[in-house]
């Protein structure tokens, strides 16, 4: 399922990246029309306009293994970030962790954050940033992508069809306010 989601969340950055649109160029007042450089989605941060002094930081957990559900470092790394996201958000605690996913063809730099909205009400907010993706075109793999919000997190431990979890494993569900399933950890 974790493969799954990653895939979800490629295809949904590739749909993005391929649905933008560029802004018209402008012209100067010379008799040579310059181009000026529209905005890159490159120069967009994973972290936007948020000052990350008011999160706490859970590090960057690396596991840039192909199948991490197989790997005992990957799955002890998730499993500290699951434990501060967890904590994080049962405290109700601003807290930004930054998990790289992977699967055989595309890796992702996935920042999450635990934070309140304007309205202040909590909400957990994944920001991915393709660092490859082999069978990617270049475009698709440009800019930011941000998973809709997700209002809940729910625990669960990992049972025979859960195929991207070692089995008996706790893993996290984030749910989006309609209690739809948006990611999972």
């Amino acid at each position: 399922m974790f493969r799954q989601t990653f895939l979800v969340f490629v295809l949904l950055a590739s749909v993005g990246a391929c649905s933008r649109t560029n802004q018209p160029t402008q012209q100067d007042d010379s008799s040579t029309a310059a181009l000026l450089p529209t905005p890159s989605p490159t120069q967009e941060t994973p972290a936007a306009a948020r000052n990350l002094s008011d999160y706490a930081f859970g590090g960057h957990i690396v596991c840039n293994e192909a199948y991490s559900r197989n790997s005992p470092r990957c799955q002890s790394y998730y499993r500290k970030a699951r434990d501060f996201i967890w904590n994080h958000w049962r405290e109700k605690k601003r807290a930004y962790i930054v998990v790289m996913v992977t699967s055989p063809d595309a890796g992702s730099d996935v920042h999450i954050f635990i934070e309140p909205d304007s309205a202040n009400v909590w909400r957990v907010v994944w920001r991915s940033k393709n660092l490859y993706c082999v069978s990617c075109r270049e475009s698709d793999t440009v800019g930011i992508y941000q998973s809709p919000e997700m209002r809940s997190i729910e625990r669960k431990r990992a049972g025979e069809t859960d195929v991207d979890v070692p089995f008996g494993t706790n893993y996290l569900v984030f749910l989006d306010a309609q209690g739809n399933e948006v990611a999972r950890l």
